[in-house]
């Protein structure tokens, strides 16, 4: 705690309402945060006491159940999910080394199945970032932009892409790293991913206008085709032909 030196508040979106869903078995048991979301704030040095403090963590803020339908924003915060399951043998340490290289403030702790199997690591990255996503329809463009930035596109879980997404939160005697730094400045991506997403409304303004040019085209050769249809033919006493 004591090297903790950025003292930005960090924004969550949390829930304590953690149940096992219909379906669930002994064997498979299916446990969700669905209920009783709220976004709230803390500082560094408290946020290991916040974190297990509730069952779940989302980048999302939901009005209502969790649900895509229902987010209301996101929260200045990146979270990522990294499990390894695709044989990676991305450690914590090496996600400790990216954020230390960029001198990026970051949190990092070992999940539920971390090295259950003796050897493969499975821990969850929390990085607060300067500025919020504003569009629901940006975040995707976002998170893959922010991503292949940090280098981590090739390890991360392909749920980053899910913008309901929720992540348990760490179990009592797990460690929490934290790796000193900056709040991570986020407000290119944002500013890019909102380009991408005019571009592609602009690609579809175009796209429609090209589309209604082929069908005035199309109107106006079966027009033609009707005309020449019905013309009268020439005859040896005079012209009957009118164009």
């Amino acid at each position: 705690n004591k090297s903790i030196k950025n003292q930005d508040q960090i924004e969550l979106s949390v829930s304590n309402d953690f149940k096992l869903l219909q379906g669930s078995t002994k064997e498979k048991p299916k446990h969700q945060a669905v209920f009783g979301w709220k976004t709230i704030l803390t500082n560094p040095q408290n946020l290991e006491n916040t974190l297990k403090s509730y069952s779940a963590i989302s980048m999302a803020k939901f009005s209502g159940t969790r649900s895509n339908e229902n987010i209301s924003g996101f929260t200045k915060t990146l979270i990522y999910d990294i499990d390894n399951e695709k044989g990676q043998d991305f450690k914590i340490s090496d996600a400790m080394n990216i954020l230390k290289r960029r001198d990026i403030q970051g949190f990092i702790y070992p999940s539920a199945s971390h090295l259950k199997d003796g050897k493969t690591e499975k821990f969850r990255m929390i990085i607060p970032t300067t500025q919020a996503v504003r569009d629901q329809e940006t975040y995707k463009d976002y998170i893959e932009l922010v991503t292949n930035n940090l280098g981590l596109n090739e390890v991360v879980d392909t749920i980053k892409g899910t913008k309901s997404q929720m992540y348990y939160a760490p179990k009592k005697d797990a460690p929490l790293y934290i790796i000193p730094g900056a709040t991570f400045n986020n407000s290119e991506f944002i500013r890019k991913a909102e380009l991408l997403k005019q571009s592609r409304i602009e690609q579809a303004i175009e796209n429609q206008t090209l589309e209604n040019i082929d069908q005035i085209k199309q109107g106006i050769d079966a027009t033609k085709r009707l005309e020449l249809q019905h013309e009268p033919e020439d005859n040896e006493q005079f012209l009957t032909r009118v164009s």
